[in-house]
């Protein structure tokens, strides 16, 4: 069925429409992105089939519309392992996909082509967790890999097997996500390269494997200037992810100094880019996050620009610049500025285990944790060392950056690694 169709399926009560469109054309009213559109329709496809697999309706074709949401934006699916009457959010646990109802509905078909997406979907929750979860979802991912490649008309949109979204560059996109989940890096890029060779301006593969490239350092700057400038260009400007391809032109920028790729002018206008992405990210996806909420490269962006001479430009934190560019006062925040630093950045105890206080991190001087357990695994995505103090001398390069977040800050950059034995595509790598 196509998309429309199985958005026509839904039995819903006017009230519940209205809601729907109201909060759809919200932000549609706000944004021309296609990918916002996108995420519009799969939230409305992913809550229908929540709400007809859970009203005793037709499972198979609740699983449909479900799948579908998710190939076509995995962000609009919430799903949890937790029963429903434990999560905290009882207010919108009718909105949330839960194990039992996963399971039933993977049940409902075997044989379709929703199965195998469900399983996939089964190992979301568990990403750097279960490596049974992703090994299940790995394989999975196979098995349609392995239909389309004997049935290529499953890829035809005339067919609208799963409204269209069943192709070999979404699966690929996905399986690189498994792949970075299990910690293999280089499977997961040659994924996405694959992706690309498919379709070359299937832009969010392009932008996930330059993100890699930027993250674990295996890429020159060069490169990776070059692939992020690609992506700004086919990039909509509103798109979710626009304010990390600012955030590393900027960081390329500064520490290449070469004429050739841009001035520091040209790094602090990125930068300034990366910042007004953040406030339009937040105005039309709320809520408005705290800086230590950030990605981490709009942290180091910023780390990296505090060490140029003090100009109106790059002068004062960038909290107070985040704000002061929403027309906020800086004091309005102050109160959940106190509360992070008095909580467990991680998990939000207000508590060490043993009843003592949280501890402030050494090294951000900015957050608190009540263990070595939630420091460890909150430090990748929270804590941004100072750099000014940590090197001596000049502009430190992006290397050095990744060579801080990770390595000085006393962790592995290696997440938990697995793998999962069976038949793989043959997929050439550039």
């Amino acid at each position: 069925m196509s998309r429309q169709q199985l958005l026509e399926c839904g039995d819903r009560t006017e009230q519940e429409l209205n809601e729907l469109v109201g909060r759809s054309e919200k932000l549609l009213e706000k944004t021309d992105d296609p990918e916002a559109k996108d995420f519009v329709q799969a939230v409305e496809l992913f809550r229908q089939g929540l709400k007809l697999a859970r009203s005793g309706g037709d499972l198979k074709l609740a699983a449909n519309q479900i799948t579908c949401a998710f190939l076509l934006n995995n962000r609009s699916v919430a799903i949890t392992m937790d029963k429903l009457d434990n999560l905290k959010d009882q207010k919108n646990k009718h909105w949330i996909l839960d194990s039992d109802l996963l399971i039933a509905l993977a049940k409902a078909d075997v044989n379709s082509y929703a199965c195998p997406v469900l399983k996939i979907m089964i190992a979301q929750p568990f990403f750097g967790k279960h490596q049974s979860s992703i090994a299940v979802a790995m394989t999975a991912t196979e098995v349609l890999l392995d239909a389309i490649a004997d049935y290529p008309s499953i890829e035809n949109p005339d067919k609208d097997i799963l409204g269209g979204c069943l192709t070999r560059t979404n699966l690929l996109f996905h399986r690189s996500s498994l792949h970075t989940a299990m910690g293999n890096r280089k499977k997961a890029i040659k994924d996405l390269t694959n992706a690309l060779k498919i379709d070359e301006f299937f832009t969010k593969a392009r932008f996930s494997r330059a993100h890699l490239w930027a993250s674990f350092i295996l890429k020159d700057d060069r490169r990776i200037h070059i692939e992020f400038t690609r992506v700004a260009s086919e990039f909509h400007r509103d798109n979710i992810n626009i304010e990390e391809v600012y955030a590393w032109l900027g960081i390329t920028t500064l520490t290449l100094n070469d004429p050739s790729i841009g001035s520091v002018e040209d790094a602090k206008t990125h930068f300034d880019k990366c910042i007004k992405a953040t406030i339009r990210k937040d105005e039309l996806y709320g809520p408005q996050r705290r800086t230590d909420q950030l990605p981490l490269c709009a942290q180091q962006a910023h780390t990296l620009f505090q060490q140029l001479p003090i100009t109106e430009g790059n002068q004062g934190n960038l909290h107070g610049i985040i704000q002061g560019m929403r027309g906020i006062s800086v004091d309005e925040d102050e109160e959940e500025i106190r509360k992070n630093k008095y909580t467990c950045v991680k998990c939000k105890a207000g508590r060490k285990p043993d009843g003592g206080m949280v501890m402030q991190c050494t090294r951000c001087k900015s957050v608190s944790y009540c263990s070595a357990e939630c420091q460890k695994a909150s430090l990748l995505v929270r804590c941004i060392p100072n750099i000014g103090a940590s090197l001596q001398g000049g502009i430190v390069g992006s290397r050095d950056i990744a060579n801080i977040s990770f390595v000085q800050m006393g962790i592995s950059e290696e997440p938990a690694t697995g793998g999962v034995t069976g038949k793989s595509n043959d997929y050439e790598i550039l």
